[in-house]
Formats: structure tokens, sequence, C-alpha cells
């Protein structure tokens, strides 16, 4: 026999689990699954958009900014300039540097993102360049371009706006010739104004060649010789 004070709300419930972190990770999910999505549509419609004029000439661009080529002739010609340009060719070079590591070292083997497919999306013939046979994400052309006129704009502010033209050419450029998608650039972008930070604060913790050398005169002085010093 049952208790008659005992009542369907009194008795013992299943345990009930809940997956606290299924919902946010769902979220995520359909976060990124919508932004892949935005960014392939926006591969397809500069593929599909018809500029024979442009073609041609981000062709070159592209070509060019391989192993930034461009970034180095530019700093060579700095360094002949002057000391400030001198030294914004210096942190420049060293944001290329960081920026080339993160993104080919770390970036690349973490995401692992295929490349476009070009033909499918008939990027026409007269923007082809080579097929990188690396990851697509992200950008390393992108990231490099946009680190050196990053680095070179803060030490030299005349030249930011016509390098940052160049890095944004730069970036276009790769998605115009159907090898990186919008969002792969828009990630190098990133990748090169963090990697330009890191260089100039490196730059900036560098003594400078005067204090270098009073620094190695103080420790080739006989302890004696300061003593005396101090004391007059």
């Amino acid at each position: 026999m049952t208790d008659p004070r005992t009542t369907h709300a009194d008795a013992p419930r299943p345990l009930q689990t809940r997956d606290s972190a299924g919902g946010p990770r769902r979220l995520l999910n359909a976060v990124l699954g919508d932004l892949r999505a935005v960014d392939g549509a926006l591969y397809a419609a500069v593929a599909a958009t018809p500029t024979p004029t442009l073609d041609r000439t981000l062709r070159h661009l592209s070509h060019a900014a391989d192993h930034s080529k461009i970034s180095f002739a530019i700093a060579a010609a700095l360094a002949l300039a002057g000391k400030r340009p001198r030294k914004a060719a210096l942190a420049g070079v060293g944001a290329i540097a960081v920026a080339s590591a993160s993104a080919n070292l770390l970036g690349k083997r973490l995401v692992r993102r295929a490349r476009p497919d070009r033909e499918a999306a008939r990027v026409t013939v007269d923007r082809h360049v080579k097929m990188p046979t690396s990851a697509s994400f992200p950008s390393g052309h992108t990231a490099s371009a946009v680190a050196f006129a990053t680095a070179v704009g803060v030490v030299l502010p005349p030249a930011a706006v016509p390098l940052g033209a160049l890095a944004g050419a730069v970036g276009y450029s790769r998605v115009h010739t159907g090898v990186h998608y919008p969002g792969d650039v828009a990630a190098g972008a990133v990748l090169g104004i963090a990697s330009a930070a890191a260089a100039l604060a490196a730059v900036a913790a560098t003594p400078s060649a005067r204090t270098q050398a009073l620094l190695t005169a103080a420790r080739s002085w006989p302890r004696s010789s300061i003593v005396g010093a101090l004391r007059r």
C-alpha cells in the first residue's frame, strides 16, 4: 500500500544532466558557419566580377609580393635615406620576420584551411598566379605587407598612407587572383598589425648605439677609476 500523503510532486524524479557547454558550442559553430558562408560568397562575387583592366596589374602585384620582395626593396631604399628612415626600415624588416614566422609556422599549421577551388569559382585565367601548396589561413602575403607598412608608418609617418595603400592592394590581389578567401586576408592583416607592434616594442627596447658604447666603456673601466670619478 502507498502512503496517501505521498503526491506525484513528492515522488523522486530521475536525474537530468545538462551539457552546460553545448549551448555556447552550438552558437559558436553556427556563427562560424555563417562567417564561412559570407566568406565564400564574397570570394565568389569577386571571381564573378569582370575586371579586365585590373586583372593583369593585380596579378603582377601579387607575384611581386612573393617573399616580400616589394617590402624589402622599399626597406633598402629607406636604409640609404638617413637615420630615421633607416630605423623605419629596420623596424619594417623585423615586423616582416615576425609576421612571416607567425603566419607560416603557426597559423597555417594550426588551422590548415584548404585553398579555394579557383576552377569551381570560374576565376578567369588572366588573373591566375601559381596556387600555393600551403594552407590558406591566414594570408602570409597580407600579414607581411601590413606588418611592414604599420611598422614603417609608425617610425616614419609620411610613409604610412602610401605603404598602407600598397599593403591593402597586396591583400586584395590575393583574393582577386583566387588564391585566398577574404577571411584569410582579414586575418593576415590583424596578424600583421600585431607583428608590427611586437617588432616596434623590440626596437624600442634595444639601446641605442651610443648607449651601448657607454655601457661597454663603463664595463672596461677599472673599479678604482670609477670610485675616483665619483669622489670628484
